[in-house]
């Protein structure tokens, strides 16, 4: 019964083994898969950490370029403010901003970094032949399209990004960012371009609209002036018709008139 009993508990003990190594195995393996949890979680934190920093710079920039360009009523200088600010916000070496000209062309109104032998390409690059402006910039791959135009005028910059300005569904230009780096800008920068873009055409429009409105004035006070003139002209021609011809004929009427009265005391039947 001795040997029974030691054999008994023998397997006890032997259960109890297997049965913590069982627990420490779970137990391991529980610790594992809450460590990768954690560090799935610290990672998503990470991440979300770093989009909230990311959109927090982008907002700051957006209100920084806002303000920047409700400062001065100098288009050209305003422009210029806010493409300095813009390549500090996405970070790149250069870049500028194309308006639609007079001549349905693109004009290089603001541009900062470019090296001087480029600035030749840059301020030649004409719109396609046959083909509207106005449409280049309606569209994301228009836009592209005077990207690789860019690309191709000796530039020597690996990225590129361009993005329509557009304004109550006009097409007002191009504004471009270019870096030595290949691959350099994101979609998250296309995006944040394509918001400052907005910014910029609505400046433009505005600014427009005000010339505009200045040129009215202008044509308004060159009108008003003529329809003065012009008045005080006909002023002066019944002023000199008075003088010499209904004045004198009032004054032989009267003189007329005085020579009656005197014939009528000498002679009343010829007068």
């Amino acid at each position: 019964s001795g040997v029974a009993e030691t054999a008994g508990l023998a397997r006890s003990f032997e259960t109890m083994r297997h049965d913590l190594l069982g627990y420490r195995q779970r137990m391991e393996t529980a610790q594992q898969g809450l460590e990768r949890r954690v560090e799935e979680r610290t990672a998503e934190l990470v991440l979300a950490r770093d989009y909230l920093l990311k959109t927090n710079r982008n907002l700051t920039a957006l209100n920084v370029i806002a303000a920047t360009l409700g400062q001065s009523l100098d288009l050209s200088e305003t422009l210029n403010a806010a493409l300095g600010r813009t390549l500090e916000a996405v970070e790149a070496e250069s870049g500028g901003i194309y308006l639609v000209g007079p001549d349905n062309d693109l004009v290089l109104t603001a541009h900062q970094g470019m090296p001087p032998e480029s600035m030749v390409h840059l301020h030649n690059l004409a719109a396609q032949e046959g083909q509207e402006v106005a449409d280049l910039t309606e569209e994301a791959s228009a836009s592209d399209n005077v990207c690789r135009r860019l690309a191709s005028a000796q530039l020597r910059y690996p990225s590129l990004l361009c993005v329509p300005l557009k304004a109550k569904g006009r097409g007002l230009g191009v504004l471009f960012v270019a870096d030595g780096k290949d691959g350099r800008f994101t979609p998250e920068d296309r995006t944040l371009l394509s918001s400052i873009a907005w910014l910029i055409a609505l400046t433009v429009h505005n600014a427009r609209l005000y010339d505009a409105l200045q040129q009215e004035e202008r044509t308004r006070a060159r009108l008003l002036h003529h329809v003065i003139a012009a008045q005080e002209d006909e002023r002066k021609r019944i002023a000199r018709e008075l003088h010499d011809e209904t004045s004198q004929a009032i004054t032989a009427l009267m003189v007329g008139l005085d020579t009656t009265g005197l014939a009528l005391a000498k002679s009343p039947q010829e007068a």
